[in-house]
């Protein structure tokens, strides 16, 4: 009967050992498991963090990309002061004020990621590194920005002079431009009086001179003549001196005999010909006409 009670005894103990053990386990992994979801989630937010980090730190690399590539573009239109026109000035004015702005959303998003890496939790050397790099690439990017802008205002200085001088020589080539056309007018230009001795005379434009008491004396062109008898002509121009109703006409200013003719219809004067325009008025600007 002892034994028997010993053995109940026995059994009942190692019952309880083995329901406390079991008790024990399920606290072990109940605390396990607390301790995985929370090693899980500190590892998404690291996770999420570096994914935050290499994003702004991308962006801010495409946004330094882009700023080199419009200094490149700048430099290019920069080039030759020549060709520089209103146009590729305006166009270069938008460039920069592009450029400010990209690099003013730079360096607000680099500080914010400097921020965000000084308040985080994790011990992220390498990313404090990679923005130490871009905040040195913020700062040579300003420094060229100094020296294009130094650039552009001794550019703007040599455009203005350039547009002066060019204003200066199209002055002086229209000034030029108007003497020979002025010079060429009047070379050009030729004057033509016709009518009969009397007209002439009375015109101031002929007059008799020579002979013996009265007798054989010739027309000859006045001393004075009156510049307002003639009317002036281009002489690259006219062709003929039409005439009317005459029976005769003899030319009172000397012209070469082989460089015009006097055209004749039903016995009477219809023009004088000019044959040879250069030779004609080589030795005379000045053509009278004297009709009978």
């Amino acid at each position: 009967m002892k034994n028997m009670k010993k053995i109940i005894l026995g059994s009942f103990i190692i019952a309880a050992a083995a329901l406390t053990g079991c008790e024990n386990y399920k606290d072990e992994l109940a605390q396990m498991t607390v301790s995985k979801d929370s090693l899980v989630a500190v590892t998404n937010s690291k996770d999420k963090a570096i994914d935050e980090f290499i994003t702004s730190f991308e962006e801010i690399e495409g946004n330094l990309a882009e700023v080199t590539s419009k200094q490149h573009s700048i430099q290019q239109r920069t080039g030759n002061v020549t060709e520089m026109n209103q146009n590729s000035k305006e166009r270069i004015q938008i460039e920069i004020a592009a450029i400010k702005e990209i690099m003013e959303t730079s360096k607000a998003q680099a500080d914010e990621l400097s921020r965000k890496l000084k308040n985080s939790n994790y011990k992220l050397g390498k990313f404090e590194k990679m923005v130490a790099s871009l905040n040195e690439q913020i700062a040579a990017k300003d420094s060229q920005m100094i020296v294009l802008n130094d650039q552009l205002l001794a550019l703007n200085t040599q455009v203005e002079t350039l547009n002066t001088s060019v204003a200066t020589l199209n002055t002086k080539d229209s000034v030029n431009s108007d003497i020979i056309q002025r010079q060429t007018t009047k070379l050009n230009t030729g004057y033509i009086a016709v009518g009969n001795y009397k007209k002439l005379r009375d015109e101031q434009v002929v007059t008799k001179e020579g002979g013996f008491l009265g007798l054989g004396k010739e027309e000859k062109l006045s001393a004075n003549m009156n510049a307002d008898a003639f009317k002036s002509v281009d002489i690259t121009q006219i062709q003929s001196i039409p005439l009317t109703n005459t029976k005769d006409a003899k030319l009172v200013t000397v012209h070469p005999a082989n460089s015009y003719t006097i055209e004749k219809t039903n016995d009477k004067v219809s023009e004088i010909k000019i044959t040879d325009a250069e030779k004609f008025w080589s030795t005379s600007k000045y053509l009278v006409v004297m009709t009978d």
